[in-house]
């Protein structure tokens, strides 16, 4: 899957997401529901970043979280893990669910004056 384009800005504004053009095998849960907001952690007081135990650019929670806690065999309930709503790492179109947590995820950022090397 692909987003692009997309930036974040400095830490003055709170490394503000910008993110379009989504492309992929699955829906779209990131770019319309995380485009413009800041990055919040757990020790900014965001509620959502308190339930989910982590860093996100959080906007009334999330569709996609990629920095969630992974529950082994993917599907978890919220009783008894964490009553006050989801925590896994979500990406919530490709199972429609809040709990399924993905085992495995990656997010690549680069500088946006970064060009490839040409192979020898």
């Amino acid at each position: 899957m692909c987003v692009s384009p997309y930036s974040v800005d400095g830490e003055d504004s709170q490394y503000c997401l910008h993110v379009s053009g989504f492309s992929g095998t699955t829906e779209d849960s990131f770019s319309w529901y995380h485009d413009k907001q800041g990055f919040s952690t757990p020790d900014t007081g965001n509620i959502c970043a308190e339930i989910s135990h982590g860093g996100w650019w959080y906007n009334q929670c999330f569709y996609a979280n990629l920095n969630g806690v992974y529950y082994r065999g993917g599907r978890y309930s919220p009783k008894g893990k964490n009553p006050l709503g989801p925590d896994g790492i979500v990406w919530y179109s490709w199972k429609d669910s809040d709990y399924y947590s993905l085992r495995k995820v990656s997010m690549m950022i680069r500088p946006r004056t970064f060009r490839p090397r040409m192979s020898p």
